[in-house]
């Protein structure tokens, strides 16, 4: 049975109240209130890697408080919360209501000023992901807490992957020098989707076919026969037998594989992907694993 893919994190909320002013709901005044305080210690490991366990330092998300069960009273709308890289976050000041409500928590990355609970968000993976910022701008998270209680106690956002990640091998059974490899890349995937922030749905692919450029593709001065740990994102679709879908370049010359089946890529799931080439063409073998579990996280700290 396949499982969700998760990331967890915690906000600590011990503040005691909100006061309306504006379109905010502060309550700065009262001695006994505390700002919402995020927690930074990582039980599962001390470096993140790629965003596969943990939200890398300097990613920024919208966050969006509300009373609970009442989506159309928004205590804070699409609020900017900056990762720390070690579990944490910063972001502005913000309390719990003052009539003592209990508050439910939504999340999404990366954030977008577009970002919305009554109408879903565009979003597209970026073409090039080479550029690490642009890979990781295209890894789709969301999370969500309900009915939580004022407490000075830890409240957990589980952040689920959205979108699927490709994991490549590129290999030669012929002795074939990949030291020269300089480009692998998805062709031929639709680039678009919508997420719905309140329950974390994504559509459909949507827009016309692009070209993926994976991350990690680096050239060597050894020879070598494999080369891996190149990964790229890609919308959730299903990819139609007969259809062009990688190409990768050593030197000068590209290689393309063609799909002799359907072939689907699963939104929260890693696809190890494996091209082999031989003399007669390039085999594909590929397996499915959950995006990796990103464990728990506790304690706190204080605000920057």
């Amino acid at each position: 049975m396949k499982t969700s893919i998760q990331l967890t994190f915690i906000f600590l909320l011990t503040g005691l109240a909100f006061v309306s002013c504006g379109d905010k709901y502060y309550y700065n005044e009262n001695p006994n209130a505390q700002q919402i305080i995020l927690s930074s210690r990582v039980t599962f490991q001390t470096q993140p890697r790629l965003q596969d366990d943990m939200i890398v330092s300097g990613q920024a998300l919208s966050l969006f408080i509300t009373p609970n069960g009442l989506t159309n009273e928004i205590l804070y709308p699409n609020v900017n919360i900056v990762a720390n890289g070690s579990g944490g976050f910063t972001s502005e000041t913000m309390y719990y209501p003052l009539d003592g409500r209990n508050i439910d928590l939504y999340a999404v990355h990366p954030y977008s000023t577009s970002a919305s609970l009554t109408t879903p968000l565009d979003f597209q993976v970026t073409a090039d992901q080479r550029i690490q910022s642009n890979y990781l701008q295209s890894d789709l998270l969301h999370a969500t807490s309900f009915n939580n209680a004022r407490s000075t106690t830890a409240i957990g956002l589980t952040f689920s992957h959205k979108l699927a990640k490709l994991d490549f091998t590129i290999e030669s059974s012929q002795g074939l020098d990949l030291s020269a490899l300089n480009n692998v890349s998805i062709i031929n995937t639709l680039p678009g989707t919508e997420i719905n922030i309140l329950n974390g749905n994504i559509s459909a692919a949507t827009g016309t076919p692009v070209i993926i450029s994976a991350y990690g593709v680096a050239g060597s001065s050894e020879s070598r026969t494999s080369v891996s740990d190149i990964h790229a994102i890609v919308v959730p679709q299903t990819i139609p037998m007969g259809t062009e879908l990688f190409r990768f370049t050593i030197g000068n010359q590209s290689y393309v594989y063609t799909t002799d089946q359907a072939y689907t890529f699963e939104g929260g799931y890693q696809h190890a992907i494996k091209l082999t080439i031989t003399a007669t063409g390039i085999i594909l073998d590929s397996s499915i694993t959950p995006w990796e579990d990103g464990g728990s996280i506790g304690g706190g700290v204080t605000p920057e």
